[in-house]
């Protein structure tokens, strides 16, 4: 039996150079877009904090669901994937890619929040890739197709830091970014668990194709 670990290091492994995307987007793009900004007239005030702030909500929720697309392409798309179709194993691994990407980030978040929001900070993060990685293995196992999948989280992602006029849209994840954030996030942490489970269920009763 393959332990959830094993099939990480095996996808990890697979991904090759694709596996250092988003650490690049963690600790070079993001800290260096947040510093030029901090260089600006207009935002020097801000404070650099408050801008890496920003750009997290901003890219890392789309961003961290790309570990998870990879490794899912095998069991959904792959040849040879009805062999290694396997609900369980597909939630553990599922799972197991999320712990392993907000490890990944947690030091970002510390290096850049040395003030009393970096709890709320990691907090927020922790909830808000939880909510994505459960939603893009629902999408996955939904639609059965990676390519579609992407585009509905990317979609959303954008949906969800975008404001036309001065109105936001509702059921933006963003609304983690502020300072009553504990009753949304409970419910963005509710509606993860529904999604995981929810993307269980249609694995163990939808054949791979």
């Amino acid at each position: 039996m393959i332990t959830v670990f094993e099939r990480i290091r095996i996808h990890i492994k697979a991904m090759r150079g694709m596996f250092i995307i988003p650490l690049a987007v963690y600790y070079i793009l993001i800290p260096f877009a947040a510093y030029k900004l901090g260089k600006s007239p207009v935002y020097e005030t801000a404070g650099m904090a408050a801008l890496f702030s920003e750009y997290m909500y901003n890219y890392v929720p789309a961003v961290s669901t790309l570990w998870l697309f990879l490794s899912l392409r095998e069991y959904v798309q792959g040849q040879g994937g009805e062999l290694l179709w396997n609900a369980s194993a597909m939630t553990g691994l599922s799972f197991g890619i999320y712990l392993l990407q907000f490890i990944c980030l947690l030091p970002a978040l510390i290096l850049a929040q040395k003030d009393t929001e970096l709890t709320g900070l990691v907090l927020q993060m922790m909830v808000i890739i939880f909510f994505m990685h459960g939603l893009a293995y629902f999408l996955c196992m939904v639609t059965g197709n990676i390519a579609a999948a992407t585009l509905a989280v990317l979609v959303y992602s954008i949906f969800s830091t975008a404001v036309i006029g001065t109105h936001s849209f509702w059921y933006q994840y963003s609304v983690l970014h502020r300072t009553d954030w504990l009753v949304y996030g409970c419910g963005y942490f509710l509606a993860g668990c529904l999604f995981f489970m929810a993307a269980h269920a249609v694995a163990k009763i939808r054949p791979a194709r």
